[in-house]
């Protein structure tokens, strides 16, 4: 692995080779810092030491990332490989031009000879010929290890601590490596990277990292002149590198902001803020260092006390300063050379921290990790806490705590329940205490647990009972869609889909655990996982065990390779063992039908040729299907028939359904067994909200019994705008298996709404309405998705005899309109009034979730009132008006000028300008008199010589504004 600052260069003849064709040779430390003025030679920056290379997705691409540096004579570079140490050189793309940021790069995609383990030379040719040339080596890494990328190229901020001295970079990056042991260098300048955070692993076991990279005083020599700041990063994860460049520009401080983490505190209480710091393009400053002031009291003379340098930022410009009693707080970047606040100093808006008596009022109990549902095996590692909050929601110390244990048994028998029993010790600082899991049975049986807590009657200030938390519990099992064995094509692929869920009818999926699963090829045969990158979200391959972890639904897949063949050979049927085990959930008393683990047998062999597919598309709900409301699809799949008679069904046939429209969902065959989404599943919620496995789904017909052939999933929709006009929308499912493809049609109709959700009396026009005209309405229905819900019958009345209303039905009733549709709802009043209209459904359905998680539909009148209408009379025109202004020569005395129009402008204000050199000037303001009439007196500044007026008059409600003729005076 290469050590920052170690300058990579050629030997003394390719230098010398350099140096005769012109291009120059650093003989010191660079003033100037481009990448071309670093570097004493071309130098290729990927490969060498004890790096390896890795095309592994690292959370960002699967290339590998190939920089060479030069100086300036060099203006292009080849890059090359070749497997091995001889053999003929190839070339990765054409030449490459320096690129902004000072480098030759170019990302290389894996090619198709090489391989895991695989030892490969990189050189990168310079366009003053294969002479000057560099050549590193590196071997390819096995799957599964460690890669990285750093996400640097282009612009990055460079922050000056105007303390300290020292430069500061946020640096970040992506690896599929574990979250410590990450490392930043700058190849060619002194650096460390200080704050090194990484995330957990993300799908796909990939996480992301950040750290500040620190130059002590000044030890890169940023250039404040025209030269480019550019530099070469490099990230290390295990034995991963990954090297990219970048230009610094010089960050300046601009805003500085805190937001604490509340407002009011408990009295003789913290709490924290979090500040971040931000530069003159609205990025992050990393390692600016942060005080604040803190007065206790605003009111006295007495000065703030002053934190200084309290924190530094991270990478993402933050820093949480902690500790935060009451007062009011000033927070503030040092942004020159003295510590403490500055007049220089950006500061944050300040904000005040009240502090107030705590009263317990609550109590809660949470589990970590918190599921609704556990292997008995994992209870004794369930950290169960309760907590006892103030009026404020803060946690209060100090606190007493009791809890009971209840079971119900899954079986028969009665609850059974513990005593009440003391938690030990009291709450802690943030209001908390541990309770431990207690089995309140002689046996740890199936079956729902739920753990009651309370704040005991403390000094008379009364009992405070908590929410009960409730989780199911039982042994846990591995089973598998296909069953105990499943048939896959011959040198094909295949996905193993398991579930692990708590055991007996509808147990209860098992989200987030892992399971480790491993296949054991039957005699010889050569069946493997595929590798990581060809795994779904969530499974990883190392060798020949691989690691998922389940989903909402429990379920786990992972893929397997049956490798082709030659064409000239025959391929031979195989079969392999996948095991599958969470071994997180076998405890000493499973039983082996219980023991979260299981097997299935994949059989990789020569597909029956399909002849036909049926496709029966049954409706789960009374009239057409809807937005809420879908189908159940039946697909069968018969084998090639004889004499026009239909073939046998075929089993473990791979199945492809795909909707242009709506969604597709688990399977079906009643309403009941309809799989609701897991957000909208709760007793109360809307029916109609379900499990979206996305517009295509690959099935499987079963292999035994009478299902033999068969397999089936549920189509549907919600929101769609095809409904607003007509309220139908026709969605095309397409089934294939085996070559054969065959289609349905399924329209949708709103009309047939499962819920009608909102109703709208939507106003055509807006403000006053004038007595005479008519104001007209649309009615319109949506349902629980938003689709427009046509045809449906509602009554109109408003509220006041003085107006009236119509409709285009009998008894002031209409019908719900589309987007399409003409306003069918007309208001109209002779009398200046106010009136709102409202709009009545009755029977409008309202189907919700019951505790069993089945659908109940009841009735109710939706109703919607409109926006009132203001009726007025009709609003007169205000009229048009003549003003003439006029005046006598007067010499050196005052002007006198009158200014005179119709007696409907009396009141209307008037202005006297004086114009000079085509510039009016205000001279004074004034009010027409009764009979629309002013005279102004106006001081002569010209003696006897000319001076140009003119005046103009206000509009009012019964006239318009007007503008004088120009008068000229002496």
């Amino acid at each position: 692995m290469r050590s920052s600052g170690i300058k990579k260069g050629l030997a003394g003849s390719a230098i010398t080779a350099l140096a005769i064709t012109g291009v120059p040779l650093m003989t010191g430390t660079a003033n100037a810092v481009p990448l071309d003025t670093q570097v004493q030679g071309l130098s290729l920056l990927t490969g060498g030491g004890d790096e390896t290379l890795s095309f592994a997705n690292d959370g960002t691409n699967t290339t590998e990332s190939l920089v060479a540096v030069a100086p300036s004579a060099v203006t292009s570079v080849t890059f090359q490989y070749r497997r091995g140490t001889t053999g003929d050189w190839q070339n990765i793309g054409g030449a490459v031009t320096r690129n902004a940021d000072g480098a030759f790069v170019t990302e290389w995609t894996q090619p198709g000879d090489v391989r895991a383990g695989d030892t490969v030379e990189l050189r990168a040719v310079p366009n003053t010929g294969e002479a000057n040339a560099v050549t590193q080596s590196a071997t390819v890494a096995a799957a599964g290890s460690p890669t990285v990328e750093l996400g640097t190229e282009g612009n990055l901020g460079y922050y000056r601590d105007q303390i300290d001295g020292d430069g500061n970079v946020a640096v970040r990056g992506t690896t599929s490596g574990p979250t410590t042991g990450i490392s930043v260098t700058d190849e060619f300048n002194s650096g460390t990277v200080t704050g090194l955070a990484s995330t957990a692993p993300q799908g796909g076991g990939t996480s992301s990292f950040t750290g500040v990279l620190k130059y002590a005083d000044n030890d890169y020599p940023f250039s404040s002149g025209t030269e480019a700041n550019q530099v070469a990063l490099t990230a290390t994860a295990g034995t991963d590198e990954d090297t990219e460049a970048s230009t610094y520009y010089l960050q300046t401080v601009r805003t500085v902001t805190a937001t604490p983490a509340r407002t009011n505190i408990p009295s003789g209480g913290t709490t924290s803020a979090t500040v971040t710091v931000l530069d003159q393009n609205g990025n992050p400053v990393a390692g600016a260092n942060v005080g604040f002031t803190r007065d206790e009291n605003t009111s006295d003379t007495t000065p703030a006390q002053d934190n200084q340098r309290a924190g530094e930022t991270d990478a993402n410009g933050q820093v949480t300063l902690t500790g935060l009693g009451a007062g009011t707080y000033v927070v503030y970047a040092d942004t020159n050379a003295t510590a403490g606040l500055q007049d220089a100093d950006v500061r944050a808006q300040s904000f005040t921290l009240g502090a107030y008596q705590q009263q317990p009022t609550s109590v809660s109990v949470a589990a970590d990790p918190n599921r609704n549902a556990y292997d008995l095996d994992e209870l004794a590692g369930t950290t169960f806490t309760a907590s006892v909050d103030d009026q404020q929601g803060n946690g209060v110390a100090g606190q007493p705590v009791q809890y009971r244990w209840t079971v119900d048994p899954a079986g028969t028998g009665a609850n059974q329940s513990t005593e009440w029993t003391n938690a030990t010790g009291q709450t802690n600082d943030e209001g908390e205490v541990a309770i431990p899991f207690t089995n309140p049975a002689t046996t740890q049986v199936p079956g729902a647990y739920t753990l009651e807590v309370r704040r005991p009657n403390v000094g008379g200030t009364g009992l405070i009972n908590g929410q009960p938390l409730t989780f199911q519990a039982a042994e846990s099992e591995i089973t598998f869609a296909e069953g105990a064995s499943a048939n896959a094509p011959v040198n094909g692929s295949y996905t193993v889909v398991g579930r692990l869920a708590l055991t007996g009818t509808g147990g209860a999926n098992l989200a987030g655990r892992t399971v480790t699963i491993t296949e054991a090829s039957v005699g010889n045969g050569d069946a493997a996982f595929a590798p990581t990158a060809q795994q779904p979200n969530g499974t990883t391959v190392s060798g020949d065990t691989a690691t998922a972890t389940t989903d909402a639904n429990g379920e786990f897949r992972v893929v397997l390779t049956d490798p082709t063949v030659a064409p000239n050979v025959t391929p031979t049927p195989e079969s392999t063992v996948v095991s599958a085990v969470a071994q997180g959930l076998r405890g000493q008393d499973d039983v082996a039908t219980a023991d979260a683990a299981g097997q299935i047998t994949v059989n990789f062999a020569q597909q029956a040729q399909v002849g036909s597919i049926d496709v029966a598309v049954d409706s789960l709900f009374e009239g057409n299907p809807a937005p809420g409301k879908p189908v159940d699809l039946d697909i069968t799949v018969r084998g090639q028939g004889q004499g026009g008679q239909a073939g046998a069904v075929l089993g473990d046939v791979p199945v492809t359904v795909s909707v242009d429209k709506g969604f597709l969902s688990p399977n079906a065959e009643t309403r009941n067994d309809l799989a609701l989404d897991q957000g909208n599943d709760d007793a109360g919620d809307l029916f109609g909200a379900y499990q979206d496995l996305g517009q295509q789904e690959e099935l499987s017909t079963a292999d035994a019994g009478n299902e033999t052939g068969t397999t089936g999933i549920v189509a549907t929709i919600g929101r769609d705008e095809g409904f607003d006009d007509d309220g139908r929308v026709t969605a095309t499912i397409t089934v294939t298996a085996g070559g054969v493809t065959e289609t349905r049609q399924v329209t949708f109709d709103s009309r047939n709404a499962l819920n009608i959700e909102q109703v709208e009396l939507a106003r055509r026009g807006s403000g006053a309405a004038t007595i005479g005209q008519d104001v007209r309405f649309n009615l319109f229905a949506r349902d629980q998705f938003g689709n427009l819900v046509g045809d449906r019958e509602a009554t109109i009345s408003d509220d006041t005899p003085e107006a009236e209303i119509s409709t285009d039905g009998e008894f002031n009733r209409t019908t719900t309109d589309f987007t399409a549709s003409n306003a069918a709802v007309i208001a109209r009043s002779q009398n200046e009034v106010v009136q709102t209209l409202t709009a009545a459904i009755n029977g409008a359905p309202r189907t919700t979730v019951n505790a069993a998680g089945d659908p109940v539909t009841e009735t109710r009148t939706a109703t919607a009132d409109s926006e009132p209408i203001t009726w007025q009379q009709k609003a007169t025109q205000p009229e048009t008006i003549v003003a003439k202004l006029t005046g006598n020569n007067n010499g050196v005395k005052q002007d006198v000028l009158k200014v005179k129009t119709r007696k409907i402008a009396a009141g209307a204000t008037v202005k006297l300008f004086r114009v000079v050199n085509g510039k009016q000037k205000l001279v004074k303001t004034a009010t027409l008199n009764k009979n629309g009439a002013k005279t102004f007196r106006v001081a002569d500044k010209n003696g006897k010589k000319f001076t140009n007026y003119i005046a103009k008059v206000a509009k009012q409600d019964a006239h318009k504004g007007t503008t004088t003729n120009k008068k000229r005076v002496r």
